[in-house]
């Protein structure tokens, strides 16, 4: 029971860290999805 308990956790938390990102992540202003780097992708920044 333990097993399957843990698993609908895993499930949930992995769900909902997916949405989260999805949401926050999709499309922020200012990315650059063709862009040089994911974390220097900041409007004005040259990397």
């Amino acid at each position: 029971m333990n097993k399957a308990i843990r698993l609908i956790v895993a499930v949930l938390v992995l769900a909902s860290l997916l949405s989260g990102c999805h949401n926050i992540f999709h499309r922020p202003p200012g990315h650059d999805p063709d862009g040089p780097g994911n974390s220097e992708n900041a409007p004005g920044h040259n990397k």
